[in-house]
């Protein structure tokens, strides 16, 4: 009897920013294919990555810095805003849309994977709540000043930022579970306009984010996070994981993409939506 609830679980370290974007990819279309079950991802990054969203202008981004500090740029699916991606584990999630785990709408995806996000962090300690609503815009630069639904809190500040690529049969959801503050290095990565806009950038991020060490008070380890995590989805959402590795045909168009897309400068510098 098929297992309806079997969810593949990669767990991935250390790779660059484009080719993390390309294995996400390349698992999606495995999974669009039906050679794979859905999967859940978790992965980190180095070296540290500014990945920015589908319709950003690049011209937010302070290339020569990032080229100065060795911090990679790679634009991905998804949209919305600069991400630093530095001290954080990385989740991505795949699975198709008519599922009997998911909700058919992106709402109801999103609430699903929430709900095991919210209890990968009570299995470490923390206490935090689901955003009901998206909030207004509060910068144009950063994600992680501006809260959509169902993304995850602790007392107003956001912890856990995440966004959904749709296809007409699968989605790919991937979301930064933030270890500690990368607020400071990334002001340094970012154009603005004047000193008073970087600063009240940072004055936001000290108001609006938050870091599992900030909420637990002290320093936690990958291991710890992603086995938290890995609980916590696995309960919340209602699947059984099973650790798996790439499949050849994954490992062949994770390579591909990483070279005629994600690897680019057509794709993450030129790249008109």
């Amino acid at each position: 009897m098929k297992d309806n609830n079997y969810f593949r679980l990669i767990i991935s370290k250390d790779n660059n920013g484009f080719m993390n974007m390309a294995i996400d990819e390349a698992i999606a279309i495995s999974c669009r294919k039906k050679l794979s079950p859905p999967a859940l991802r978790l992965y980190t990054w180095s070296p540290p990555c500014i990945s920015i969203g589908y319709f950003q202008d690049i011209k937010e981004v302070n290339i020569q810095e990032c080229k100065r500090q060795k911090i990679d740029i790679v634009r991905r699916l998804t949209g919305g805003k600069a991400v630093l991606h530095n001290k954080e584990i990385t989740y991505s999630i795949i699975s198709p849309v008519k599922s009997p785990i998911f909700p058919a709408d992106i709402k109801g995806s999103y609430k699903k994977i929430a709900q095991g996000l919210l209890l990968g962090l009570k299995n470490m300690g923390i206490s935090a709540e689901i955003a009901e609503d998206r909030a207004k815009e509060l910068h144009r630069f950063s994600c992680f000043l501006n809260t959509s639904f169902y993304e995850i809190t602790v007392k107003g500040k956001k912890l856990i930022g995440s966004a959904q690529k749709r296809w007409k049969d699968i989605f790919l959801q991937h979301g930064s579970i933030i270890i500690s503050s990368p607020y400071s290095l990334l002001s340094d990565l970012i154009n603005f306009k004047d000193q008073e806009e970087k600063r009240d950038f940072l004055r936001l991020h000290a108001e609006k984010g938050t870091s599992i060490s900030e909420e637990l008070k002290r320093n936690a380890s990958e291991g710890e996070i992603i086995d938290a995590i890995k609980k916590g989805l696995e309960d919340g959402i209602g699947i059984r994981l099973k650790k798996d590795r790439l499949t050849k045909e994954e490992k062949i168009d994770a390579h591909r993409l990483f070279t005629e897309k994600y690897n680019t400068r057509r794709w993450n510098y030129n790249h008109l939506p």
